[in-house]
């Protein structure tokens, strides 16, 4: 039997395109919109598929859209913030109602602060969970953000891509506070303990296409060795 062919979009260009979203970036390897900018156009569902760029969904009204992220439906609460990054099999349900920003980008555009991205940044890994649940002020923190950051978007400006480099940097800065955040509830765990969960979390994202118990091992940065014994443990 031929496996399954799963589309995978080059560019949020492309993805916008087979989602039916007339709108297209002037930005190379970045873009930003308002979430209920898709009505009335793009379509409510999406089959499994790829994408090559990060994107980060900022969510103010998540009223009954699901998202499933390598057949794993995400719980998404009051506040939630989730990525999608490179590689991940994503689908998912829109609400009509859902409200919020999506941000785009390639890790080319962040070349020159960020050369280092997912070590920057380790909740772009595929090992880590991809929602992250937020209080009410850091919400409204990231919120006010994402709306700046729309605006520099929209408004033509000599320095306009420099000025998104920079707002863009300091937004994931602030959603590393909140990952780390979450991240200190795993010192009451072993360290057999959380590579089990991260192991488990790749499985959930990967499984698909990775059989391998070496491919796992290198995406945790261990030996295939090592993750066996921590996770029979």
């Amino acid at each position: 039997m031929d496996k399954l062919q799963i589309p995978v979009f080059d560019s949020s260009d492309d993805f916008h395109e087979a989602i039916d979203f007339p709108h297209r970036s002037h930005i190379p390897n970045f873009d930003v919109y308002a979430i209920d900018n898709l009505e009335p156009t793009v379509r409510r569902c999406m089959p499994p598929y790829k994408q090559r760029f990060y994107q980060i969904a900022l969510l103010s009204d998540v009223g009954e859209s699901k998202l499933n992220l390598n057949t794993d439906w995400l719980d998404l609460e009051e506040y939630p913030l989730w990525f999608v990054v490179p590689g991940q099999v994503v689908s998912w349900v829109r609400d009509k109602e859902m409200k919020g920003y999506h941000i785009m980008f390639k890790k080319e555009f962040l070349s020159n602060v960020a050369p280092n991205l997912i070590e920057e940044f380790p909740f772009l890994k595929m090992s880590e969970n991809n929602v992250l649940m937020l209080t009410e002020k850091e919400h409204e923190s990231l919120y006010f953000d994402s709306q700046r950051i729309h605006s520099v978007y929209k408004n033509p400006h000599p320095y306009q891509e420099k000025m998104l480099e920079g707002m863009l940097l300091s937004f994931l800065y602030f959603c590393k506070a909140v990952y780390e955040r979450h991240k200190s509830t795993e010192n009451n765990l072993s360290r057999a303990q959380i590579i089990t969960q991260k192991f488990e979390n790749l499985v959930d994202k990967m499984y698909v296409e990775t059989k391998n118990v070496s491919e796992y091992a290198e995406q945790l940065n261990i030996t295939p060795n090592y993750l066996t014994t921590m996770v029979k443990n």
